[in-house]
């Protein structure tokens, strides 16, 4: 296939700078992920290391089974996501806090945008119930080492785009990886309706 933008989808767009809160969006045609069309929250970036988490991958393991005291707070489908390859057995919780709180770092959470956040798991559920409007639970997480992904967004197997509450919560039948791109100016936003198999187009 004809490539009209640089080597690929990404290599030729404005590059925005990789922070925390920011999801990292995958070339249609990249081998960089577990999977086509993936989407990963960026929840550290330092000098040491970048992990982010799959906001596309739900499991079939509901949350209920392992932690129903979380059940009045989860969001749908109430199901782990898979987060990544890397510690498949730990478990992070992203919160979306209810319209008009704003966070702020504190014990309760690590905050990575406006209404996003990484809850302390160390407290109970009940103690957050007057802040977050939804949580999902991901098992694993991805790592990058210094440098690896720099390189991997210098040749266009990934996008970076400000993460939207939205994202986080999406349902299991979401398309989060063409709302992302959706939203983007023109012509980023013409790629929204991409697929992995050109014959489907």
């Amino acid at each position: 296939m004809e490539q009209y933008f640089g080597d690929n989808l990404f290599s030729a767009m404005e590059r925005n700078p990789i922070e925390v809160g920011t999801v990292l969006v995958q070339d249609h045609e990249s081998e960089f992920g577990p999977h086509k069309r993936d989407a990963l929250l960026v929840i550290e970036h330092s000098e040491q290391r970048t992990m982010a988490l799959s906001v596309t991958m739900p499991s079939e393991m509901a949350v209920a089974n392992v932690l129903p005291e979380w059940s009045d707070l989860l969001s749908t489908p109430p199901v782990f996501y898979v987060g990544g390859a890397t510690s498949p057995e730990g478990a992070l919780a992203v919160a979306v806090l209810r319209p008009g709180m704003e966070a702020e770092k504190g014990d309760f959470w690590d905050v990575l945008s406006n209404r996003i956040v990484v809850l302390n798991l160390q407290h109970p559920p009940e103690a957050f119930e007057p802040y977050v409007e939804s949580v999902r639970f991901f098992a694993g997480h991805k790592v990058w080492e210094p440098g690896e992904l720099d390189k991997e967004i210098q040749l266009g197997h990934w996008f970076v785009a400000p993460a939207l509450p939205s994202d986080i919560t999406a349902g299991r039948l979401v398309d989060v990886w063409g709302d992302i791109l959706k939203r983007q100016n023109f012509p980023m936003s013409v790629f929204s309706t991409f697929t992995t198999e050109y014959e489907e187009n």
